[in-house]
């Protein structure tokens, strides 16, 4: 095997994957819990990602926000989590002699958590400010602005930071609600992945864990699919320059063709020498950064393209990238491009794998997701056996007019051109 990992699911639930890796000093713990914006009430979007604050904000143990990182701090580690639509993370990076430190404050942040009054409300104004961070940067906020437009009102169009006012409304006892109805057993993932013993790591876990309740994992409402034409919003801001997310639906994670997905996205915009990179940017010049990515999630998902371009060349850049998007339902890719596509992706993964956190994401995120861990070489095998045939008819699938969306932040108040761009 090319990357040996052991997999147990403890008596409680929790599910454990350890991944020893030899050749480096450095070690990974990240635990991934199968909550994120897409479980949330309206009323309280955003609950996800306060959560995560707040967990680095004191435990009984250590009760101030300096005794949780100042630990981590003394000994060099990295550390960090995250909040995404389907799960959060908490992650730390560390050398391989201080893998228990490391098991032992994420675990103390997830089952002893103070949640103090005084700091939920220090912490929320921290939050407020992140939000005027992400909401004043285009690059960032274009994505979400791109769901929005696509899923409308339901969890999966909401913010996953929530907004201004939903934070506001959220109480201490929503929090408490909300961290035992989601941060149980059956709902998380621990994987380690580094310079470890695995049998002492596997005791560690089950220790350090022991603490976290057994709970019935929660079930989030389904996404619904409702588009018959292509979505539009333009968001009015001063800016030097326009920032789009253009792209189409598509399916989700489970889908076989996601493969042909991911090599189709990599022709289009995957790197510095794919079809949009080199028309878009260098021989047109509409853009400095211009790329194409997929986004699969368990019910859901979709293809996008993201490009800053000069506030006067908007409908002009749109129109290169449809073309590109056109191009692919018409004409089988080369031979030779297609394995580019394919050698570059592969070739990323591989370096992919030489990290501890890499390794660690790639194992953790299919258990959370899908219950189920794909082998790195059958990760390989399937991105190989992707044929010219089934990016042409992935490209006709998902490049139709009532598929498209884009979102725009610029200086521009109507859309009313670029809707008949994406309806042709």
């Amino acid at each position: 095997m090319m990357m040996p990992y052991k997999f147990t699911k403890l008596a409680s639930g929790l599910r454990v994957v350890l991944a020893p890796m030899k050749h480096t000093r450095a070690v990974t713990v990240l635990v991934l819990v199968a909550a994120g914006s897409k479980y949330e009430l309206k009323r309280v979007n955003g609950i996800s990602h306060f959560l995560e604050h707040l967990f680095f904000k004191g435990t009984k143990r250590r009760p101030t926000t300096e005794d949780v990182a100042g630990v981590l701090d003394g000994v060099g580690a990295e550390h960090n989590a995250f909040t995404s639509k389907e799960h959060t993370g908490y992650w730390v990076k560390a050398a391989s002699e201080h893998t228990d430190l490391a098991l032992d404050i994420v675990s103390d942040m997830l089952t002893h958590p103070l949640f103090s009054a005084k700091e939920i409300e220090r912490e929320r104004h921290v939050i407020f400010e992140e939000l005027n961070l992400y909401f004043d940067t285009p690059t960032r906020f274009v994505e979400d602005l791109y769901e929005e437009t696509m899923w409308g009102d339901q969890p999966a169009g909401w913010y996953v930071g929530g907004t201004k006012e939903s934070v506001s409304r959220i109480t201490r006892k929503d929090i408490i609600s909300y961290f035992k109805t989601y941060y149980g057993t059956l709902g998380t993932v621990v994987c380690v992945a580094g310079d470890i013993d695995p049998a002492h790591t596997l005791k560690q876990i089950q220790k350090r864990f022991a603490p976290l309740p057994k709970r019935v994992a929660s079930v989030k409402p389904l996404v619904v699919e409702d588009q018959v034409k292509p979505r539009v919003t333009v968001s009015f801001k001063d800016t030097d320059q326009t920032h789009i997310a253009f792209g189409a639906r598509a399916f989700n994670h489970r889908d076989p063709r996601r493969f042909a997905l991911l090599v189709l996205a990599t022709i289009l915009g995957g790197n510095m020498s794919s079809r949009l990179f080199l028309n878009v940017r260098d021989r047109m010049g509409l853009a400095y950064y211009v790329n194409t990515q997929p986004s699969l999630d368990t019910d859901s998902g979709y293809i996008v393209s993201h490009a800053g371009v000069r506030n006067s060349e908007v409908l002009n850049a749109i129109s290169a990238i449809r073309k590109e998007y056109d191009l692919l339902t018409r004409k089988t890719v080369a031979t030779k491009e297609l394995a580019k596509a394919k050698d570059y992706l592969v070739g990323r993964f591989l370096l992919g794998l030489e990290e501890t956190d890499e390794v660690a994401s790639f194992l953790a995120t299919q258990e959370i997701l899908k219950n189920h861990i794909e082998k790195p070489e059958d990760y390989i095998q399937k991105i190989r056996g992707v044929s010219a045939q089934d990016v042409y008819s992935v490209a006709q699938d998902v490049f139709k007019p009532q598929r498209y969306n884009l979102a725009l932040i610029g200086p521009h108040k109507k859309g009313d051109s670029i809707v008949r761009i994406l309806s042709k």
